[in-house]
């Protein structure tokens, strides 16, 4: 039996079991100075039975060094993949199908940003997480007409936010702004910074007051279930009254 392919499926975002359903190569070396050679693999992941491809370009002057067995080293030539869809550059938050079902206009905006972010287009994935920011604070009873800063004065005023999630969110809020009209071209782990403040909020929002009810009510009834203990009882029993005056 072949052993499985294990590539990463951008749709599950993750590494998942494949099945190869075709691959093709092609190589040149018409050009005595530069020669090159290209695959092409089709994919079907095993678990979401979505297809992607994986493409790979090889050529004379991209040199690498590899270790040989006996010691030595030679000279190679590797691809370099891209993959259609791109790769996923961060998973999916574990709520993402409850924000489907509960929201789904910000569910489809959140998706959008990811797009975005998997195409490394990091200006307007930072623009796009400030732009849904205000949408999300508005599911919360927030007016359309306030400005960024009201509207977090507003959210920690009426006790949706600590005095670290707004200092979290302004970070939030002015990264969109230097994307949006200072040209800063923030990196993927800034986006990711910017991800992880975004995403608490929106599921403090949506999900954590619903899921702090879940857990307070099977702590109760885990309570429930737990013997007494006998011995407080009997400390109790044997204690002497106090005399009276």
């Amino acid at each position: 039996m072949a052993d499985p392919i294990i590539e990463h499926c951008p749709h599950c975002r993750q590494d998942r079991n494949v099945k190869e359903l075709a691959q093709d190569s092609y190589s040149d070396t018409s050009d005595p100075e530069y020669y090159y050679s290209n695959k092409a693999h089709f994919y079907i992941c095993n678990t979401c039975r979505e297809y992607f491809m994986r493409t790979g370009h090889s050529n004379e002057h991209d040199e690498e060094h590899e270790n040989l067995p006996d010691g030595n080293w030679a000279v190679c030539h590797p691809y370099r993949y891209t993959s259609f869809p791109p790769e996923a550059k961060r998973p999916y938050p574990s709520w993402e199908r409850r924000l489907y079902r509960a929201n789904n206009p910000i569910h489809q905006a959140l998706f959008d940003i990811y797009k975005s972010l998997d195409a490394e287009l990091m200006q307007f994935s930072a623009m796009g997480i400030r732009s849904l920011f205000e949408k999300v604070a508005q599911e919360t009873g927030v007016a359309k007409d306030k400005n960024f800063g009201q509207i977090l004065e507003e959210l920690e005023s009426s006790g949706k936010l600590s005095i670290e999630d707004k200092a979290a969110l302004e970070v939030l809020v002015e990264g969109g702004h230097a994307a949006m009209h200072r040209d800063w071209s923030p990196d993927i782990d800034d986006i990711i910074i910017l991800l992880d403040i975004f995403e608490d909020f929106i599921y403090s929002t949506f999900f954590k007051a619903e899921d702090d009810a879940v857990r307070a009510k099977k702590h109760a009834a885990l309570k429930g279930k737990i013997p007494p203990d006998m011995r407080k009882k009997k400390v109790k029993s044997k204690a002497k009254p106090k005399p009276t005056s």
